[in-house]
């Protein structure tokens, strides 16, 4: 396995398409990614790393044929700063990186809804982003940081303290949105394989809210499992949460009143109103609007449609 070369990694960004990509590139011939796992984590954890290259290339590349461009994409790694690094020890100063950029504020209330989609978030989208919770370092809840992981221009600049401007490939979220097939044939050509056209960049990664029932009295409910309808009688005092995030129906039949609580508090904010995109372009001036010019300068993209937000 030592000879094996991984020669590009995904930075990220998160919730800016980076499955949809992933997968993409699995039905490319000549790109290889992991093909049970899209994020492996090994760079930004600690237990992963300390466990050896050796057994990253075993765990994720042991079915590496003839494809020519072969990585792996981990939308932590743009964000974690010890990242940098531990990729230069590993792959040195050669390695190539793609990075997709999402309007930060549009990014943020993805993130966010998927914090729902958790049962993880417990405030509102303002307030969460009032008292962001994200702390730029290892130490931080790397959950919360809806701004912080927006701060695209300060993440980029410290790999480019490292690496040269020469071997990163920028894409724009809503570019490949738009026009995937022009997006993806740079990608392609940046990366050295033959285009795929691709008319489409079916989104693989959206998080729908959870619905979230609280039964009052002992009832029957009636769900589906692939396609096969069950029924499930549920005590009084549960709560059955369907859609969740691995698009299943769970069952709390003896809920605690902690989770009582975390669970009445998440129907709630399910039906707040979310920022109208008056309210995303007023958030993104006020937070991201300064650094808009550098950055695109920086990543050779047209940020002008972040200032119209959908």
């Amino acid at each position: 396995m030592d000879n094996l070369i991984v020669n590009f990694i995904g930075l990220g960004a998160q919730k800016s398409g980076t499955t949809s990509l992933h997968n993409i590139f699995l039905k490319h011939p000549d790109i290889f990614v992991p093909l049970s796992i899209k994020e492996t984590h090994f760079f930004d954890s600690e237990a992963a790393y300390n466990i050896g290259h050796n057994q990253y290339l075993l765990d994720y590349f042991s079915e590496v044929g003839y494809e020519s461009a072969v990585g792996e994409i981990t939308p932590s790694y743009i964000f974690v700063p010890r990242t940098r690094d531990r990729i230069y020890r590993t792959f040195g100063q050669d390695i190539k990186f793609v990075v997709i950029l999402r309007h930060p504020v549009v990014r943020a209330l993805s993130h966010y809804k998927m914090n729902l989609g958790w049962l993880w978030e417990t405030k509102s989208f303002e307030e969460a982003i009032r008292k962001d919770r994200s702390i730029s370092s290892i130490e931080g809840d790397l959950r919360f940081d809806y701004f912080g992981r927006g701060k695209y221009l300060k993440q980029i600049k410290h790999y480019l303290e490292v690496f040269d401007i020469t071997q990163f490939h920028f894409l724009l979220f809503e570019e490949l949105i738009d026009n995937p097939r022009n997006a993806l044939a740079d990608c392609f050509q940046f990366l050295g394989v033959a285009d795929l056209k691709i008319d489409e960049f079916p989104l693989s990664n959206e998080h729908k809210p959870p619905e979230i029932y609280h039964f009052k009295k002992e009832s029957l409910v009636t769900y589906k499992v692939r396609g096969e309808e069950k029924v499930e009688k549920v005590p009084a005092g549960s709560w059955v949460i369907k859609k969740d995030f691995r698009g299943a129906a769970r069952f709390i039949k003896s809920p605690r009143p902690v989770i009582n609580a975390r669970l009445a508090k998440t129907q709630e904010l399910l039906g707040q109103e979310f920022p109208t995109s008056v309210r995303l372009a007023e958030l993104y001036d006020i937070n991201f609007k300064n650094q808009e010019s550098e950055l695109a300068s920086l990543t050779g993209l047209d940020l002008s449609r972040w200032n119209n937000p959908k």
